[in-house]
């Protein structure tokens, strides 16, 4: 399976914000909503970095700056 980038993750995130969550939340739903793998899951970076929660996180980064999802306290996102 090839994964999907942060872009694709935009509608899910916004989809599932109006309580707020944690980025690891989003990346569980993320993952159910794209049935992705628990392999692709497991996928990392030469970093560490899961590839995959890289991606959600970049995507909350850009719909923020875009004024999307707001940060009401640390590390915790909702619309």
């Amino acid at each position: 399976m090839s994964l999907p980038t942060y872009q694709n993750f935009y509608p899910i995130l916004l989809r599932n914000s109006l309580e707020a969550k944690t980025a690891d939340e989003y990346v569980a739903i993320v993952a159910s909503e794209l049935k992705i793998t628990e392999e692709d899951l497991a996928l990392r970076y030469p970093s560490g970095e899961g590839i995959i929660r890289n991606r959600v996180r970049w995507a909350i980064h850009y719909l923020r700056r875009a004024e999307l999802l707001t940060k009401p306290s640390r590390g915790i996102y909702k619309i």
